[in-house]
């Protein structure tokens, strides 16, 4: 026998970037499950896109008091490292994964790519493969459900367990048929907007939308439903007029550089994958409403500071690969504290580009807010977002003192002297300039 000693793994994620909001683990020993865990995750600042929620039905009150992945990880690394690693529709669960441990600077020692069930068996959801095993799939959508479900199909495969033929033949979406349906290029009428009798409460009515990629469905099958039902306007080309693109596997290489390229721009082009085609293609799309404009009306207050500042949670280094912005007033060396941000890791600049991540605010700035008065890093904020119609409010703000407080703990715990050395400048300057 192969063996039979593995991890099955699902996550639910709280956003379109794949934050992770729930992990479930199936500990697989010599064919035999011997251990569960489901752990709720509280994603950066606790935020949710709504149609996530729509989806898996984990809310922000519920992981209000959750760890974070950094705080989960060194709980379960064990489960992964070193260790075969199994996932229903694996692309997804594993670059999830991948992607929480980029954003906390983890770095794992021996994880390898996941096995995927899905593949294993043809492509089959999850939903039809319970079926065919004639499993309950009732808790569909929950992490350790999902993972446990997919325990099962991995053990029944390397013990030579059959699904039934008979539904495997209906569900089955990569016979040879159907794997050139599901790559076809779109053409004809499809590409025809018709709004005739199309829901026109659907986020999706009269929206620009792209198909790209490989997915479960049909290709045309899917379009056919977007553009019938939701009153979706099918394309082929990603433009700057595109609202949706919808991503399967092996997607154009030009359509998501183009996509990429147009998003850091400052277009507000969504991004929908497999999973987010199965809860629509169901009915669940209520969650995915966007403004169809964006209203440009910051009025920059002490309020709206805080509800975007973010803060450095022990030793995570949150800006480590961010693009900053630095405004003015800020009491020390302004070179010395962009010296010492580059050695964390992060890029600076003295204007807003659309790349932008964090705006870091001099405490004199902060200061002057807190008592109602706006200086030219403030007005120079406003002017930027409130003139340019496609940029959408997504920057965090960050403090002088809470960089140097990072910086200073940091170095003296790893022991970093030449980053402290230029803390110590820093922190001269300011009685210099005092």
């Amino acid at each position: 026998m192969k063996n039979t000693s593995f991890t099955a793994v699902d996550v639910e994620t709280a956003t379109n970037s794949r934050f992770i909001c729930q992990i479930g683990i199936v500990s697989v020993v010599a064919g035999e499950i011997k251990e569960k865990i489901s752990i709720l995750v509280q994603p950066p600042n606790n935020y949710y896109d709504t149609a996530t929620t729509f989806i898996h039905h984990i809310t922000p009150d519920q992981t209000a008091n959750a760890p974070h992945f950094n705080e989960v990880w060194p709980t379960i690394h064990n489960y992964f490292e070193g260790k075969i690693v199994v996932a229903h529709n694996s692309s997804f669960d594993e670059d999830a994964l991948r992607k929480n441990l980029d954003y906390y600077n983890i770095f794992p020692l021996g994880l390898s790519p996941f096995i995927c069930t899905c593949k294993l068996y043809n492509g089959i959801s999850l939903e039809n493969l319970c079926r065919a095993f004639n499993m309950d799939c009732g808790q569909h959508h929950d992490a350790l459900f999902d993972a446990t479900c997919c325990a099962q199909f991995y053990l029944n495969y390397l013990n030579g367990v059959c699904p039934d033929p008979e539904i495997m033949e209906v569900s089955c979406p990569t016979r040879k048929s159907s794997a050139k349906a599901r790559t076809r290029t779109l053409r004809g009428n499809i590409l025809e907007k018709d709004l005739s009798v199309a829901d026109e409460n659907s986020p999706f009515y009269d929206r620009n939308i792209v198909i790209t990629g490989v997915f479960r469905q049909e290709r045309k099958e899917i379009a056919i439903f977007f553009r019938n039902r939701l009153g979706a306007d099918i394309n082929t080309s990603i433009t700057k007029r595109t609202h949706f693109v919808l991503i399967g596997e092996d997607p154009g290489p030009s359509k998501i550089e183009k996509i990429d390229k147009l998003i850091h721009d400052g277009y507000n082009i969504r991004k929908l994958y497999q999973s987010d085609i199965d809860a629509i293609l169901s009915g669940e799309w209520e969650g995915y409403h966007v403004a169809k404009e964006v209203k440009k009306q910051l009025d920059f207050t002490i309020d709206h500071y805080r509800r975007h500042c973010i803060t450095f949670e022990g030793m995570n280094n949150i800006i480590a690969t961010k693009e900053l912005f630095f405004g003015k007033n800020f009491s020390g060396n302004i070179d010395l504290l962009r010296q010492i941000t580059g050695n964390l890791g992060a890029f600076g600049d003295t204007d807003i580009y659309p790349e932008t991540n964090i705006c870091v605010l001099s405490d004199n700035t902060i200061e002057l807010l807190s008592h109602g008065t706006k200086d030219e890093t403030i007005a120079y904020i406003e002017d930027y977002y409130n003139n340019r119609n496609s940029i959408t409010f997504d920057f965090s703000f960050l403090s002088e003192s809470a960089i140097l407080d990072y910086c200073r703990r940091r170095c003296e715990w790893c022991g970093d002297k030449i980053t402290m050395s230029l803390y110590m400048k820093y922190i001269h300057s300011l009685h210099k300039n005092a």
